[in-house]
């Protein structure tokens, strides 16, 4: 089968984020497949060959901050590509994996030549409940440090002019309904979807190549060591790290419960408001700021945890979670659509209301004290994900409605 993936998405960084971590990981897994080859069209990615895959990337190098601009670049560039490349190439699937923003994102060449090549969107994501300083454009933590006035501008410009991505609605709308496929993530995605008038839709809750990332280990039988509460994620208001600062300050000063260490990876604009939070509630021997960890040393942080916890509320499929599940770590998170969609599974945790410090202490109390919870949670979760959400069982699935688009009708 020939592909053209036209985007791939901004960024292919198997080290960076879950949006292009998981991208990059996509192409891992295509370049591996004898019986597909092709041409990807991506913002930015080192390689330029994966197998039988040529890689062209928009960007000479990795970008700080992608620009409202710098986005409409990118889509015209994907445009012009891909038109050349389809004149020299006969593809069999032209597929748009990333990003693809309901409502913000459209796909010229796909309204242009959906008709000539079978045309697939996604996997796409419910949209983001997005709050105070998130950087919805950031490349990383060297955004919240820089002093470029370039960059400060190119922020202020995008905060006042952010209103103009509704004008594309009607033609984000247009790209979805000229896809022979639509994918999505999970069943909130289907159900905006479905509200759309789009049917031609399959769910599949691809996330990360965990088992790449992390490796399974049965936990310890702890009695007089602290237990680890691990947090991993991007430290903007929406993941309510804060949240579980405040469970932490419930469970040491009001439930007097003290051998227990919240582990925060993760950098962000967030990040001084949460330090001066630990020190005004008295907890900096309780919480360590590891900072920004590259994804292939992440592992030691999930096999020396106990517990994972997310005050976050809004997920769609995040790589935290199956890292934690793939780990076998028991997990206590906030309700969002990824946790409830969770819960269908019966995974190993317990989800609690969005906002409530109070609920997160109670529920992590509960794993502290009942160590037999905690390891049947754990195996739960990593069985879980080994049979519903392993990354490669995915993608197969993936790949084979990729091949049935291609069949004959008889």
């Amino acid at each position: 089968m020939n592909l053209l993936i036209a985007p791939l998405h901004y960024i292919a960084d198997k080290n960076d984020g879950s949006e292009y971590s998981r991208a990059f990981d996509y192409l891992e897994y295509l370049s591996k497949q004898e019986d597909i080859y092709g041409d990807v069209l991506v913002g930015f990615c080192e390689k330029k060959k994966m197998g039988r895959l040529s890689i062209i990337s928009f960007f000479q190098k990795k970008p700080e901050y992608i620009s409202n601009l710098t986005r409409l670049k990118f889509i015209f560039w994907v445009f012009l590509k891909s038109m050349i490349l389809i004149k020299q190439n006969r593809y069999d699937i032209m597929w748009h994996n990333g990003p693809f923003a309901l409502n913000e994102t459209f796909n010229l060449a796909g309204l242009v030549f959906s008709k000539k090549i079978p045309f697939v969107i996604g996997p796409i994501v419910t949209p983001h409940t997005f709050l105070g300083e998130d950087e919805t454009r950031s490349m990383g933590k060297k955004i919240n440090v820089s002093s470029s006035k370039t960059l400060a501008l190119l922020k202020f410009f995008d905060s006042k002019t952010y209103f103009l991505s509704k004008a594309f609605i009607y033609i984000s709308n247009l790209t979805l309904k000229k896809a022979a496929l639509v994918i999505a993530k999970d069943e909130a995605s289907k159900l905006i979807l479905k509200n759309k008038g789009l049917y031609n839709t399959m769910i599949l809750p691809v996330g990360n190549n965990a088992t790449q990332v992390v490796s399974y280990k049965k936990r310890a039988r702890k009695t007089t060591k602290d237990i680890v509460l691990l947090n991993v994620s991007y430290l903007v208001e929406r993941k309510r790290t804060e949240d579980l600062i405040f469970a932490l300050n419930i469970l040491v000063h009001k439930m007097k419960i003290t051998n227990l260490i919240l582990v925060i990876v993760g950098d962000g604009p967030q990040k001084e408001h949460l330090l001066n939070l630990t020190t005004r509630l008295k907890l900096n021997k309780y919480v360590v700021f590891k900072g920004y960890i590259k994804r292939e040393l992440i592992n030691k942080f999930y096999n020396k945890a106990d517990i994972f916890v997310s005050g976050s509320i809004s997920e769609t499929m995040p790589a935290m979670y199956f890292e934690a599940m793939a780990s076998g770590l028991p997990m206590v998170i906030a309700e969002n659509n990824t946790s409830r969609e969770l819960e269908k599974y019966h995974f190993g945790g317990f989800v609690v209301a969005s906002g409530n410090p109070a609920q997160l202490a109670k529920k992590i109390a509960t794993l502290i004290l009942n160590r037999s919870i905690r390891e049947r949670f754990g195996v739960n979760n990593r069985e879980l994900y080994i049979s519903n959400f392993e990354f490669k069982k995915s993608m197969d699935k993936l790949k084979d409605a990729f091949f049935g688009m291609n069949q004959p009708q008889i």
